[in-house]
């Protein structure tokens, strides 16, 4: 079962529920290179995340349809969520 760790964009606060979700947990953590704006999959740049990307899965939009942000899946599970800068501000631990 996916927990929803941090989605909202304005907040930076993560509530933990177990190691597997903890922000403390390598796997989550913004300091691994999975988890970087500075990974390609995770860039800004990469159009797959961009907001003028009509068939992308990956952008956050508010009930008005304005784009906020994005969310990339993570290859071993859970995502990350980014604001439309590149800025990490969250994740989706398994």
């Amino acid at each position: 079962m996916k927990k929803l760790i941090v989605l909202s964009l304005l907040s930076n606060l993560a509530v933990a529920d177990g190691w597997d979700s903890s922000p403390f947990n390598f796997n989550n953590n913004s300091y691994n290179f999975d988890n970087s704006k500075y990974n390609f999959d995770n860039s800004r740049y990469n159009f797959k995340n961009s907001p003028y990307n009509l068939n992308s899965d990956r952008i956050l939009r508010s009930p008005q349809g304005k784009p906020y942000g994005y969310i990339v899946p993570k290859v071993k599970g859970g995502a990350n969520v980014f604001d439309l800068k590149g800025n990490r501000k969250g994740y989706v631990a398994d």
